[in-house]
């Protein structure tokens, strides 16, 4: 049995901000109303502060001891500083593993918090194989960046945001890398707006779960496209896909070129200002694909921004691709 109701802790919202809900207009889609919401508004810049902090604070209450030993992570490092933010507001020790070639902004936040990191040559993958052995190997908590219920109840609570607007919407366009935010808005709209549709968006060349959910299994990319770093994993987890595939919310997953992640970023830019880091604009860039090619669309229909973490390297690499 497949868990539905949202399990997210009462005191999440401590950290956590309600994101706000924005219009956009895009020039592809008059007829239709279209929304971003910005979570770059976020203390740590990205929605990657919910998971963690509800994963922790659910250990907090079963684990105190053991917790205090401290924690350890990976990730391409939104869902690090999430996590160290996490650990610093509960008082544990954060051990992060990221992946050679990390965003400086990531890395400076990072050591700000006073997490310990570890380089880790190779990919997200990589980090999290070495992070998982280290974690085992100490008798440390290891918290997962995506496949992980307590991480899926955290990002469930953009789901119940969503639903609780004012404004009923059509479809929800999410990115994704692994699935953990995909699974979790799926999760929040199931019980609170069935109607809604999300649609999970990921760039060509980096679509691990996209060709999951055809399969209906777990399929591991040899290689990865990650000029949109964010979400550049070689394989979806196995409890994402899980709960996406048996989702009624679950819409369908799109593809996006680097062209068109690299113009719904300038978009973004220009209409509202928020410098995205380039996973954040798969969400704009899907939903402007989904529009453009259904022109007898109705409602309103929502992107979400995850983070504003740009990596000026990749985003140059993208602009030129």
């Amino acid at each position: 049995m497949l868990q539905t109701e949202c399990y997210t802790h009462p005191d999440i919202y401590n950290l956590v901000r309600p994101s706000p809900i924005r219009t956009i207009e895009l020039e592809a889609a008059p007829q239709v109303s279209t929304f971003i919401k910005d979570e770059t508004m976020q203390p740590n810049g990205s929605f990657k502060i919910r998971g963690p902090f509800n994963k922790v604070l659910h250990l907090s209450e079963q684990f105190a001891d053991r917790l205090s030993h401290g924690i350890v992570t990976a990730s391409a490092g939104n869902h690090a500083q999430g996590t160290a933010m996490a650990g610093n507001y509960m008082d544990v020790p954060v051990h992060v593993y990221l992946p050679h070639g990390t965003a400086k902004a990531k890395t400076d936040a990072l050591e700000a918090l006073g997490a310990n990191i570890t380089y880790v040559a190779g990919s997200v993958d990589d980090a999290l194989d070495v992070a998982t052995e280290y974690a085992a190997s100490k008798d440390l908590f290891f918290i997962h960046p995506f496949d992980d219920e307590d991480i899926i109840d955290g990002n469930s609570g953009v789901g119940v945001e969503i639903a609780g607007d004012e404004r009923v919407f059509e479809s929800v366009f999410v990115p994704v890398g692994g699935g953990g935010l995909l699974s979790g808005v799926c999760r929040g709209l199931q019980v609170k707006s069935p109607d809604t549709k999300v649609f999970g968006v990921q760039l060509a060349g980096c679509d691990s779960f996209t060709r999951s959910v055809t399969a209906h299994k777990v399929i591991e990319l040899a290689a990865v496209n990650d000029l949109a770093d964010g979400t550049a994993v070689r394989r979806a987890g196995a409890i994402t896909l899980r709960h996406v595939l048996a989702s009624p919310s679950f819409g369908g997953m799109l593809s996006v070129s680097n062209g068109e992640l690299y113009d719904a970023l300038e978009k973004l830019e220009a209409s509202t200002g928020i410098r995205a880091e380039t996973a954040a604009g798969l969400s704009l860039a899907g939903m402007n694909k989904f529009l453009s090619q259904r022109k007898s669309a109705s409602g309103n229909y929502l992107a979400l921004i995850t983070g504003r973490h740009r990596d000026p390297v990749r985003f140059e690499k993208l602009a030129t691709s």
